[in-house]
Parts: C-alpha cells; structure tokens; sequence
C-alpha cells in the first residue's frame, strides 16, 4: 500500500510539472508576423524641419542637427542611421536626397512643393541591407502640411512640415517571444534578440537607432524603448488584442507620436 501511495504521489507530481512546463512553453500573444497598414499610420506633434540656404542644406529636425553643401555629392554626417548624404537642389520647388551607410544606399528621396506652397509630397524608397536575402525595396508617399511661412532668404521648399499621411504598401515584422527573451526582425532585415530585462541589446542592420531595451507592462503589453550612441530616441508601447497588434511610438525628445495598428497574418 505504501508503495502504491508513493507511486500514486509520484505520478501527481509529474503531472504538476508537465502542466507547468506547458504553460511556461505556450506561446506567447505576441508571437507571429505582424503586417501594418500604413494607410492607417496616425501622426501628432510629428514636424520635419529643413532649410536651403546659400547653397546649404539645414536638418533643423534631424538628430543631431546637421549642415551639408545642398550641391549634389555626398558629405559625411554623424549620428543617425546613415553616415553619408548627398542633397540636390532639382529646382526651387524640388530636391532629392539619398543617403548611404557604409557605402550601402540606405534610401532615395524626392521633395516636392505644391503650387500653392503648402503641401510637400515626399517619396521615399528604402532599401534593405544586402545581407537581408529576399528583402525588396519599400517605396511611400508621405505627405506633409506647412507649418508657418519659409524662412527669409531660403528655397522655397524650406520650412517646417507636419506629416499628414503616409501610403504605399504595408510592413511585415515578425515577433517571437520565448520565456523572457524576445526577436524582431523588421522588412528591411534589422533584427535583435533581448530579454525583458530593462537592459540594453545590440540591433544588426541599418535602423536608426543601434541598441534596444525591453519592458513587459502585462501579459498584452511591452515596451521597446531604442536607443542611438547611447541616447533614447524612441519609446515604442506595443498592445495585443487577438490578431491585432497597437503600436504608439514616441520619439524622443520631441515628443511626437506615431501610431499604428499591425494584425496577424
């Protein structure tokens, strides 16, 4: 009988332990490949500054804030996701920029004035890192509403924007959280792995910022907070309801906010 009892306890506790090793191995709500609809991207307080100057191109928006010869080769800049610009002034109402990191073009874009002047349409294409097999080039169109008259003296594509809307075909990311450790791979092949550990990770590829640190705020939500060289420059809150992924991104130190909402698929 005693043997029968132990067996019986044995038998119990085994099945304790499968139950909790199920349920420290289901996964996580987060986990699948998450596709945005940038038709849906919301902006506030969101504001890019650039002036053409005598012949200089200002990032008064950018940071660090940058001063380049707007004269159509590239010159270097430190600090975000590229280390080489080139700006080329088309004509007053027109310029195109493309800028590089390592050598590698990280992406072309063309600025156009309205007639009135008080719409900028901005078109933009990414392209991923080459070691990002399979990765294609993402194009959007963004546009942005003046914020008060250009400056005095410069182009008159110059000024301060406020972005209104963004189109173009949708990002795929995909999420897999296991335990306390999470990996995000985004469409142009930036990815990092790190544990909800509050401490920082490195990125691979060419995203804008180089390190990332993870929160869990509850089962459904977390917090990925990216950092460049050291300094926070956004705060990304990601919520999940079934199939449907909120995303609010904050940039650092402006405060503007971008908010999305990705689903599973």
């Amino acid at each position: 009988m005693k043997n029968l009892k132990r067996y019986a306890v044995c038998v119990f506790c085994s099945l304790v332990l499968l139950g909790a090793s199920a349920a420290c191995l289901a996964q996580s709500p987060f986990t699948g490949t998450w596709r945005t609809t940038v038709a849906q991207r919301k902006f506030r307080k969101r504001v890019e500054s650039f002036f053409i100057h005598q012949g200089k191109y200002y990032c008064a928006s950018c940071h660090p804030r940058f001063v380049v010869p707007a004269d159509g080769h590239f010159h270097p800049v430190i600090g975000g996701a590229y280390n080489m610009i080139r700006v080329k002034v088309v004509n007053p109402h027109s310029i195109a920029v493309t800028t590089r990191m390592n050598g590698q073009t990280v992406y072309k874009q063309t600025r156009t004035l309205s007639s009135d002047g008080n719409l900028l349409t901005v078109i933009t294409t990414a392209y991923p890192p080459r070691r990002a097999k399979g990765s294609q080039p993402i194009t959007l169109t963004t546009v942005c509403r003046r914020k008060g008259p250009a400056p005095a003296g410069t182009l008159s594509i110059s000024g301060r924007w406020a972005i209104e809307k963004v189109s173009g075909r949708g990002m795929t990311t995909v999420i897999k959280v296991v335990g306390n450790q999470m990996t995000m791979t985004s469409p142009g092949g930036n990815s990092f792995t790190a544990r909800f550990d509050g401490k920082l990770y490195p990125v691979k590829g060419k995203s804008f910022f180089n390190q990332v640190a993870l929160k869990r705020i509850n089962a459904d939500t977390i917090e990925v907070i990216d950092v460049r060289n050291g300094r926070i420059v956004e705060r990304d809150k990601l919520t999940v309801h079934g199939n449907t992924l909120n995303v609010a991104a904050k940039q650092e130190p402006s405060g503007a906010l971008t908010t999305y909402v990705a689903h599973r698929g």
